[in-house]
């Protein structure tokens, strides 16, 4: 679990650091658990697996999180399976605390295999709920599209499928994609 990576701070520092120095993308499952709280990682991190616990129990960091432009990647059903949260009304607080912060949160899966759980039930669910409005959801989805590490533009796929559909051309709108980036 979360809280054996203390032994191992070191090492993985190091190996970050390394990652950091051959352009790779990093990403890290922090902050899902109480137990699983390690500042020293997150100067390391593009995307933070979880971390739900920075909003929840150390929103001082958010600041920090929000200037590093890093994404939590958040897993709602997971937390209430693992235990992790008692009630999905809880997210509440790190969708409102991470908004108010400028942190992007990309919605996820985890295990969708073995919590039989797709995006499309998260969204819903969020949405049921009251956690988050449809505005939100639209940020998250861009969110999850802007910090893809297998995805090279700053837009999602929609944004440049209807500028080819208004027959704008292909290489036209992926510089027009390219060019807000810069």
């Amino acid at each position: 679990g979360d809280a054996q990576y203390g032994d191992r701070l070191e090492e993985f520092i190091s190996l970050y650091q390394y990652a950091h120095s051959l352009g790779l993308k990093t990403t890290g499952h922090l902050y899902e658990t109480v137990d699983g709280c390690y500042p020293e990682l997150l100067p390391y991190l593009m995307r933070i697996g979880h971390g739900i616990q920075i909003p929840l129990k150390y929103p001082e960091l958010l600041k920090d999180v929000a200037a590093q432009k890093q994404c939590l990647e958040v897993c709602p059903t997971t937390y209430l399976k693992t235990g992790t949260l008692d009630d999905i009304h809880q997210l509440k607080v790190v969708f409102d605390r991470c908004f108010e912060a400028g942190v992007d949160i990309a919605i996820c899966t985890d295990n969708a295999g073995l919590h039989n759980v797709r995006l499309p039930f998260e969204y819903e669910n969020l949405l049921t709920h009251n956690i988050i409005g449809f505005d939100q959801l639209q940020a998250c989805q861009s969110a999850s599209f802007r910090h893809a590490f297998a995805w090279p533009h700053q837009h999602h796929p929609a944004s440049m499928l209807t500028r080819v559909m208004n027959r704008q051309p292909v290489e036209e709108a992926m510089q027009e994609t390219v060019s807000v980036v810069s």
